[in-house]
């Protein structure tokens, strides 16, 4: 579940995206089909599939951290132009 406006910047970014029912067991199920490593729901659970297999927002925050710190980059840099 997320926005039309993050939707549409996936697909100019070209990056895959579907959506599944609510709930972390069936974005699970969607990841594990694809063979994905990330999902989650606007709720905020993000799944990271080489980390864990459910929606843990620790884990997300410290992913989030890790990204920022390799790319040098503040949030608000690594943010610009997401809707």
């Amino acid at each position: 579940m997320t926005s039309l406006a993050m939707e549409e910047q996936f697909k100019k970014l070209r990056i895959p995206f579907l959506r599944a029912n609510i709930g972390d067991r069936y974005v699970l199920k969607l990841l594990q089909k694809k063979g994905w490593q990330l999902g989650g729901e606007n709720t905020g659970h993000i799944i990271c599939m080489d980390k864990h297999t459910t929606g843990d927002g620790i884990i997300s925050a410290l992913q989030v951290l890790y990204a920022l710190r390799d790319s040098q980059k503040t949030l608000a840099e690594s943010m610009r132009g997401v809707p």
